[in-house]
């Protein structure tokens, strides 16, 4: 039984956020327009910390 390579995952996770940061917040308009403020943090919180 081969061991599991976290380093690559944590890489590649860590590659896909710092692309992410690349983008303001409120990027795109659809996800924007059908959310109050507060929802609309708590939907960017959750795609920022999927835990």
């Amino acid at each position: 039984m081969q061991p599991l390579d976290f380093t690559s995952s944590q890489s590649s996770m860590h590659d896909l956020l710092t692309r992410f940061e690349q983008f303001p917040p409120g990027c795109d308009p659809d996800f924007d327009m059908d959310l109050s403020d507060l929802e609309r943090e708590f939907a960017e919180f959750r795609l920022r910390n999927p835990n």
